[in-house]
């Protein structure tokens, strides 16, 4: 942990709790403050925070002081848009054949900063195939996730210095020192477009053949951070997909313009499918179409 005055922090965490809400979110206020190094530090630590405890409530949370290690809620568990996922996506693999290969068609970009995608895959690896820990953290290794605005930390089983479990405590058995995860966090504002990780980001989407947006809201800063850079190459994409469950025929209206502007001109046939659809629906609906 760095070395701040206790007063320099108090008072910043006081100025945040007076004037975030009046700025519609935590990230808006940072950013407007972004001259303020104590408001930046104290903000994303309030992230990393709330974010640990939402990660402690999620049906995919894993007690590890409690035999058997299951998820917090399974039921809800396997009626959620994961598991709908993750059937798809075992379809024809095999243990002895094809299980190294269950990413290979695949890769995910989250804009969230919770871990709960890698933490059900991981665990649903060793259920559905029967393999340990240790395999099921060497499949997930070859999984492409992307986190464009970063994470909490590392999930303690990839093995890696500072790693954390699924709303794993830093301040408790962990030891993990918050500051340090807090630097882990850019919130929407700050400046994340340059880099090898954004660049790797616009050539999956610029490459894959379906496109599948779920609970992406679309925000402007957002679209433009991912959108593929073509520059005259044709690009791969031959179909688009987005839920969008509770969107306004308005806002839908510009969402499917924005989909299509994403891909340029360029594009091959994009389709978009502006379904109004749960994300588990979408996946149920043309989960079929996916794998083909």
């Amino acid at each position: 942990m760095r070395k701040i005055d206790t007063k320099q922090l108090f008072g910043a965490a006081a100025s945040i709790a007076q004037g975030a809400h009046h700025m519609g979110s935590i990230d808006t206020y940072i950013h407007a403050h972004g001259h303020n190094e104590l408001i930046k530090l104290v903000g994303k630590m309030a992230i990393v925070d709330v974010i640990l405890d939402y990660e402690r409530k999620c049906d995919v949370f894993i007690d590890w002081t409690k035999h058997p290690f299951n998820f917090k809620n399974e039921e809800k568990v396997r009626k959620s848009w994961l598991a709908t996922f993750m059937n798809s996506l075992v379809q024809g693999v095999t243990v002895q054949g094809s299980l190294d290969s269950i990413f290979n068609s695949i890769a995910i970009i989250n804009f969230n900063y919770d871990r709960c995608v890698e933490q059900y895959l991981w665990k649903s690896l060793q259920r559905s195939f029967g393999v340990p820990e240790e395999r099921a953290s060497e499949l997930m290794s070859k999984l492409v996730i992307h986190h464009p605005y970063g994470a909490i930390a590392d999930l303690k089983w990839k093995g890696v210095a500072n790693g954390l479990h699924l709303g794993g405590d830093p301040h408790d058995e962990y030891c993990v020192d918050i500051d340090l995860l807090s630097q882990g966090i850019k919130t929407f504002n700050e400046e994340v477009s340059g880099g090898g990780a954004i660049e790797e980001v616009r050539t999956f989407l610029e490459e894959a053949k379906h496109v599948v947006f779920l609970g992406f809201h679309f925000h402007r800063q957002n679209v433009e951070l991912i959108a593929p850079k073509s520059h005259g190459r044709k690009i791969g994409v031959k179909h688009a997909y987005a839920s969008t469950y509770g969107r306004s025929a308005p806002e839908k209206a510009v969402i499917e313009s924005q989909v299509n502007a994403m891909f340029h001109e360029t594009a091959q046939e994009v389709w978009s499918h502006l379904d109004i659809l749960e994300c588990g629906k979408l996946l149920a609906d043309y989960g079929t179409t996916f794998a083909a």
